[in-house]
C-alpha cells in the first residue's frame, strides 16, 4: 500500500515468441476470417468479428461460450493506435460492455512475432487458472 491506503499499480509485461511466418501472424490479428478461427479460450467459438483496420479504426470481436457454460456471447473491442503493416499493430482492448480499456501492444518483427501486454492495472488471476483457460490463445 502507498500513502492514503491506495494500491500501487504496476505494469505486467507478457511476451511470447511465435514460430510462424509474419504474414500469417499478421492475418491472424487483422483478417476477420482468421481471427474467428482462434479468438477465445479453448472450446469457445467466435461467431462474429468486425475490423476497421486503420489508425483510429475500431474492432469488435465476439466469443461464444460453450452451451454447457451458458452459451452467452461476450465482446472485446478496441481502437487501433498505430499500424505498420507486417511490423507493428498497436491497439487498446477491453470488454465492450465496460468503459475501461486496457492498452495492449502487438509487435511483429521479421519472422519472429511477440505479443506484449502492458499497463494491465487489474488484479491478475492465479497463474494456474490463467494458464489453463487462455494458454491456447497466448
Amino acid at each position: 500500500m502507498t500513502k492514503n491506503n491506495q494500491i500501487k499499480k504496476q505494469d505486467l509485461v507478457v511476451t511470447r515468441i511465435i514460430d510462424a511466418q509474419v504474414e500469417l501472424v499478421w492475418k491472424a490479428w487483422t483478417d476477420p476470417e482468421y481471427v474467428m478461427r482462434w479468438w477465445g479460450p479453448q472450446y469457445y467459438t467466435s461467431p462474429t468479428c468486425k475490423i476497421d483496420l486503420r489508425e483510429g479504426g475500431k474492432y469488435v470481436f465476439c466469443m461464444r461460450a460453450p452451451k454447457d457454460q451458458g452459451g452467452q456471447d461476450m465482446y472485446t473491442a478496441g481502437v487501433y493506435k498505430k499500424i505498420v503493416p507486417m511490423e507493428r499493430l498497436e491497439f487498446t482492448q477491453g470488454m465492450a460492455d465496460n468503459l475501461h480499456s486496457v492498452p495492449f501492444h502487438f509487435l511483429i518483427t521479421n519472422y519472429s512475432s511477440s505479443l506484449i501486454y502492458s499497463k494491465y492495472s487489474h488484479q491478475i488471476p492465479p497463474i494456474s487458472k490463467f494458464s489453463s483457460d487462455f494458454y491456447p490463445v497466448l
